[in-house]
């Protein structure tokens, strides 16, 4: 009789457990830091969004920096991919983007990371310590080429008027 009880009370709390409500998690983003996300994602950008297509999920950015990375038609795709939801971005506003490269074209979601520029400012100065080349896209030169070129047109500059010194000195012995 005991056990007969125990059962129907065993029963009685899983029928009651699968149908309380209960609340359901569909997705929750893992806290990166943002010397992790810069690892991890493949593309990491400071833009302004020029286009945004809600139903393809494209949005087009003017670059102004890239981290890490590259972005050659300057397009990030939003339609998520995981089930996690859609990262929404303002036309006219100012972005830090982390993006990853995924079924042939650069995406990215809500779970990614990315904020206003307004918003970002602790993400811009880590990501500025921790770039070794940041690009500027008009230019496509990193900081150390543009070194480089100094350091060379000093090399030159300095020979040149060594040479001149040299020629002075021959000339009036």
């Amino acid at each position: 009789m005991l056990k007969r009880w125990i059962v129907v009370a065993m029963m009685s709390w899983l029928v009651v457990g699968f149908l309380a409500p209960q609340k359901a998690v569909a997705c929750s983003c893992v806290d990166m830091s943002v010397e992790k996300r810069y690892e991890v994602f493949d593309t990491v950008f400071l833009g302004t969004v020029l286009e945004r297509s809600v139903i393809k999920g494209d949005n087009v950015f003017e670059v102004e920096r890239i981290w890490k990375g590259e972005l050659p038609n300057g397009s990030v795709n939003t339609n998520d991919a995981a089930g996690c939801g859609t990262a929404t971005f303002e036309v006219g506003q100012q972005y830090v983007v982390y993006a990853e490269f995924l079924l042939g074209e650069m995406k990215t979601s809500v779970c990614s990371g990315n904020k206003t520029a307004v918003a970002a400012s602790e993400d811009i100065a880590i990501l500025n310590q921790i770039s070794e080349h940041i690009v500027d896209p008009k230019t496509e030169q990193t900081s150390s080429d543009r070194t480089m070129y100094i350091v060379l047109g000093a090399i030159v500059l300095g020979s040149f008027v060594i040479l001149l010194v040299r020629m002075r000195i021959h000339k009036h012995k």
